[in-house]
């Protein structure tokens, strides 16, 4: 291993340990060393897995960090949130403007099913908070995954009748006349009963 390989390494061990400790200046001092040690490419690959890391971890302060740094992430990381029932982070992933309506490897083969929106992730984890912010965003109950599924469609078949029902009526709801709520992204808008409506009519409550 040469020197700059050395160098290079103890970077990213002390990036790593500056994550686990939350420490701000310790980040943003070896952040800034790597961009001047490393090449994009090698850069890219060095660090974002330490930010899915971050993912992981819930950490939404450690992610907002990332989001404000020249780092490029994809789609993986809001599903990792959405998985992960991380309301918190995945508020953090949405206000940075992504495409909510992309799926997750998208690149990959129709016949390999089970790949789906952040929305069908959420609605299959049964995550209403998740699936209610999704949707303020702009995420689209219309939207299907390769084998045609829609996020109603995994929320029904993961056995969560209230994340269910919530789609359905949103669904519904925008093919009729319903109340026009409206979004903070500018030019989103959509029809939907409030949560709060669609748990008291299925006998639960938000916690």
């Amino acid at each position: 291993m040469s020197n700059f390989d050395l160098i290079a390494f103890d970077q990213i061990a002390q990036l790593r340990e500056s994550i686990l400790s939350a420490n701000m200046e310790g980040i943003h001092s070896t952040l800034s060393q790597l961009r001047d040690s490393l090449d994009n490419e090698t850069f890219q690959a060095k660090t974002v897995p330490l930010l899915r890391g971050a993912v992981e971890e819930n950490s939404s302060q450690l992610v907002e960090y990332f989001l404000e740094n020249p780092v490029d992430l994809d789609s993986q990381l809001v599903l990792k949130a959405t998985m992960n029932v991380s309301y918190q982070t995945l508020g953090v992933f949405l206000s940075h403007g992504w495409d909510i309506n992309a799926s997750i490897d998208s690149n990959t083969p129709a016949a390999l099913a089970g790949i789906g929106a952040p929305l069908h992730y959420a609605a299959g984890k049964g995550s209403l908070d998740s699936v209610n912010l999704l949707v303020q965003y702009g995420a689209s109950p219309q939207t299907r995954d390769p084998p045609g599924q829609t996020a109603a469609d995994w929320a029904r078949r993961h056995g969560h009748m209230v994340v269910f029902n919530f789609l359905q009526d949103l669904s519904a709801s925008r093919a009729s006349e319903g109340n026009l709520q409206f979004t903070d992204a500018p030019g989103r808008q959509f029809r939907t009963a409030p949560p709060e409506e669609v748990v008291a009519k299925n006998g639960f409550r938000l916690v």
